[in-house]
């Protein structure tokens, strides 16, 4: 995975879901959220966007789409995805993001 992501592209083009399978592949590979950056324009479209990726890990597994990009960027299995998304919602729910590295255990 690169270290640095930008994208450019028009509307309708699929950003917000790369950047959406991006921000959770990094969660779920151990980083911590203060330690990725994200950039908007303005402050709805970050509210839409952290709210896009707290929805998408909520449900994340009923959504193959999801699923299968975060699979493929992540190399975790399905079920290992899934299982981490557990103690994710957790801490994210608790604001304990002190933990995040405990996902590797």
């Amino acid at each position: 995975m690169k270290r640095f992501l930008a994208l450019k592209a028009s509307a309708g083009s699929g950003k917000t879901f790369a950047l959406t399978v991006r921000y959770i592949t990094l969660l779920l590979l151990g980083a911590r959220p203060k330690e990725i950056l994200t950039l908007t324009f303005t402050n709805k479209a970050a509210n839409e966007m952290s709210e896009r990726i707290y929805n998408t890990l909520l449900n994340l597994g009923e959504d193959e789409a999801y699923l299968n990009e975060i699979a493929k960027q992540s190399n975790l299995t399905k079920e290992k995805i899934l299982e981490k998304k557990k103690f994710l919602l957790i801490c994210i729910q608790m604001q304990l993001y002190q933990y995040l590295p405990l996902i590797n255990l």
